[in-house]
């Protein structure tokens, strides 16, 4: 943040954050551990996740699978609220401000089953990669002319506001 008066009649300032989220990471299956058979063997002979956890049944799939997954997610995100605010020197009770922000944000996502896991050994390794980037804006402009003349007061405000928003999506998925 930053509040700032350069001189008697200019202010800037400024209000800005910027965040990097790591989200990557796979937990494992809660819902497929309370209906899996209790005599299971959720790691094979070396120590590793076993991908068939039950050999009778092939199918089973072992609770801790997702945790043999390959899995980024990462968020990036810039907000920033900025103003310039002028007081006309010359003119008594005229000031006119500037706002202009911005918001930011792109996520990248990339997710890999391999062999290693029973999705991925079905289908022989799947891959899924996302792409998210978001990039809003908003531009204002502030004209305000207040005056008192006696017994009477004048408040006049001008505004001229523009924004825009643009959010652009990428994917692909291969087996």
């Amino acid at each position: 943040n930053l509040d700032q008066k350069l001189w008697s009649w200019l202010n800037i300032g400024t209000n800005t954050q910027v965040s990097e989220m790591d989200r990557g990471g796979r937990s494992a299956g809660f819902e497929s551990a309370f209906y899996a058979n209790p005599l299971l063997a959720p790691y094979d002979t070396t120590g590793a996740i076993a991908v068939v956890p039950w050999p009778e049944d092939p199918v089973t799939t072992n609770p801790l699978d997702a945790l043999n997954a390959v899995d980024d997610d990462v968020n990036k995100r810039l907000f920033s609220s900025n103003y310039l605010r002028l007081t006309v020197p010359h003119v008594k009770g005229l000031t006119f401000t500037m706002n202009g922000g911005l918001d930011l944000a792109n996520r990248e996502q990339a997710t890999y089953w391999g062999l290693n896991t029973n999705t991925g050994r079905s289908v022989n390794g799947q891959s899924s990669v996302a792409n998210t980037d978001r990039n809003d804006w908003t531009w204002e402009n502030i004209v305000r002319y207040q005056r008192g003349f006696a017994k009477h007061n004048l408040d006049f405000t001008g505004l001229y506001s523009r924004q825009g928003s643009d959010l652009e999506v990428n994917g692909v998925n291969g087996t």
